[in-house]
């Protein structure tokens, strides 16, 4: 058989989204006809469960039933195409608050806080606003890399409107980049420009997940 959308309810909540990170975002789907060989196999979920954007993301949760009534549970880890996370059935919730702080531009680096959650493998991390006066024309980076236990698994980056820097009192759209190794920089762009070092400079809060051992 194949995938049928009808047997989709989707799922409400703001875990992974841009700005907040409170309930877990949850969606189901059921087949009468489909047994777990099938629902598995490549390609039977269509990208992005034709859904828009804003309302399926990496990091949601996917629960399964199939013809046989057994029920199963997975992490979305991709859209396009469609991939959940085999065997994770254990959605284990870890929190953390790690108090860090940013510096490069900065004379004396900026103390902030960045909140954690870690479901399954999936790891969530809230970035809240950091502004200060720049005197560096470098990227802003982290002093205290993440803990190797929420750390991603390869070097990820995120860019966009999603997160936005301000370079002497002006917004652009910034790209962070977080390291295996828990270290995390942040470029004025996606082309890894250094901020100019003068003025009011850091970047407005934001969520930004990825995929930790």
């Amino acid at each position: 058989m194949a995938y049928t959308k009808l047997n989709l309810k989707l799922g409400r909540g703001s875990y992974n989204s841009k700005n907040s990170e409170t309930t877990l975002t949850r969606h189901s789907y059921r087949s009468a006809t489909d047994n777990f060989l099938t629902i598995l196999t490549a390609n039977y979920f269509p990208d992005n469960l034709e859904q828009p954007e804003e309302i399926v993301k990496v990091g949601d949760v996917m629960e399964l039933q199939d013809s046989t009534n057994e029920e199963r549970v997975y992490i979305i880890t991709a859209l396009a195409p469609f991939t959940i996370q085999s065997d994770s059935g254990n959605l284990r919730e870890e929190r953390l608050t790690h108090v860090t702080a940013f510096g490069g531009v900065y004379a004396s680096p900026v103390q902030a806080i960045l909140e954690l959650r870690k479901v399954g493998t999936m790891v969530t991390c809230g970035f809240p606003l950091v502004a200060a006066t720049a005197s560096n024309s470098v990227v802003i980076s982290e002093t205290i890399p993440i803990p190797s236990e929420f750390a991603p698994t390869t070097d990820i980056g995120l860019a966009g409107e999603i997160m936005a820097v301000v370079d002497n009192g002006a917004e652009f759209d910034g790209y962070t980049e977080v390291g295996l190794d828990g270290s995390i920089n942040i470029y004025k762009s996606s082309a890894l420009n250094a901020f100019s070092g003068s003025g009011i400079t850091g970047f407005k809060s934001f969520y930004m997940s990825w995929i930790s051992d």
